[in-house]
């Protein structure tokens, strides 16, 4: 996957074989990584076609969704702003105070720092709706600093929302009539 650019990749996901699927797997995985090759393929995820790749990964098989070339710009699209950067005269003295501000503000990359807390803010957000709707309380998964979910950790949403939709269900029906009016 080396000829692939890199701006074709969007979000990878980790692929795990079916029951008694595990010996396929393997084969796929074992025959790609020694022939040095990536599987490409269309799947249709939310009613949209999406293009994908399967590439080993260390031991695993990875699908890769792609983007398709045409949502990448092209060096001819992106012409005007050549154009645009080619009269702007660059002196000695402010790239070396870029090249020092860049220096200072480099580090070691560590994926660790940068979490992302769109899990936490959502079960924060299911709890506060459930807590003024008067619903039944939902177990929350333990939780580790600034309410985020401990690493490494998958937390299925679904039994949550369930539970909080039944609670919901429960209590709308509670003293209203269920026969529509005009």
């Amino acid at each position: 996957y080396k000829e692939m650019d890199p701006m074709l990749f969007d979000t990878p996901y980790y692929l795990r074989p079916a029951k008694n699927g595990e010996k396929g797997y393997l084969l796929l995985r074992d025959v790609m990584r020694d022939e040095g090759k990536v599987a490409i393929g269309k799947v249709v995820l939310f009613r949209k076609q999406r293009l994908v790749a399967i590439i080993v990964r260390g031991d695993y098989l990875v699908l890769e969704m792609l983007r398709f070339d045409r949502e990448i710009l092209t060096a001819d699209e992106m012409a005007g702003l050549t154009d645009a950067l080619s009269g702007v005269k660059i002196k000695p003295k402010e790239l070396e105070m870029a090249r020092a501000l860049v220096n200072g503000m480099t580090g070691e990359w560590d994926p660790n720092k940068y979490e992302d807390t769109y899990q936490a803010q959502l079960l924060a957000v299911i709890q506060a709706k459930a807590k003024k709707g008067g619903v039944e309380a939902l177990e929350v998964p333990d939780q580790g600093e600034e309410g985020e979910t401990p690493k490494g950790k998958v937390v299925d949403l679904m039994p949550l929302l369930k539970k909080s939709l039944e609670a919901g269900r429960k209590n709308k029906t509670k003293g209203f009539d269920s026969k529509r009016h005009a």
